[in-house]
């Protein structure tokens, strides 16, 4: 999850802000055990610039630079509003709350839709994500959403069909606006189906590395 502290903490906190272009490109280059990680936020954009650094791209209810903005129904608007306001006023159980709301339980379900051990790291993770310092702000172009027909590679979009209807709707858009993309509904999870349905997701992922590694990923 985004902003969430692992036992590869150092490794990943380093690439939280946002890189310049040029330490974009070390980054992508780098070999070695442990491959840093580019925040998905701009995983798009670097496969845009820099092609020949990326074999594929899976990406989960993912961000598009220069996308329009989601406009949701007003009682979702309204949560949105008041996690911003708490998130900026620095009240992490009220924005741990919220959050769980729209990411975890889902913005039109019932609230402790999702229970036990998942709901139970579903916080940890935040309040560690709260904990940390505000990312820096990303100087480059926001260039994705006009040049999707530029990512070549094979790409998995993935999305829960109980997420933000609008964040579906992107998610679907890129899909079918990549050259080489698909999509995969996962069915009865809201934001973070790699939380509620692990095993599900990383078995999608892993039938699309292969297809990937024996070249016979098809467009769906």
């Amino acid at each position: 999850m985004k902003g969430y502290v692992s036992r590869e903490s150092v490794d990943t906190l380093r690439y939280k802000t946002p890189l310049p272009r040029d330490q974009t490109q070390r980054t992508l280059k780098r070999n070695g055990k442990h491959r840093p990680r580019i925040d998905r936020r701009w995983r798009l954009d670097a496969a845009i610039r820099y092609p020949s650094s990326v074999r594929g791209l899976v990406l989960i209810a993912p961000n598009v630079t220069g996308a329009p903005t989601i406009t949701h129904p007003a009682p979702i608007e309204d949560l949105v509003a008041r996690l911003a306001q708490a998130e900026s006023s620095n009240d992490i159980e009220k924005a741990i709350e919220i959050r769980t709301t729209l990411w975890l339980d889902g913005p039109l379900q019932s609230e402790g839709r999702v229970s036990g051990e998942v709901r139970k790291l579903f916080y940890r993770m935040n309040s560690a994500a709260l904990g940390l310092m505000p990312a820096g702000a990303n100087m480059d172009a926001p260039i994705a959403y006009g040049r999707l027909g530029e990512v070549s590679v094979p790409t998995l979009v993935m999305c829960g069909d109980l997420d933000l209807s609008g964040i579906q709707q992107r998610s679907r858009y890129l899909a079918s606006n990549v050259s080489r993309g698909a999509f995969y509904e996962v069915s009865g999870t809201a934001h973070l189906p790699s939380l509620e349905r692990p095993q599900e997701v990383t078995s999608v992922i892993a039938d699309f590395i292969d297809q990937c590694k024996s070249r016979q990923f098809l467009r769906q």
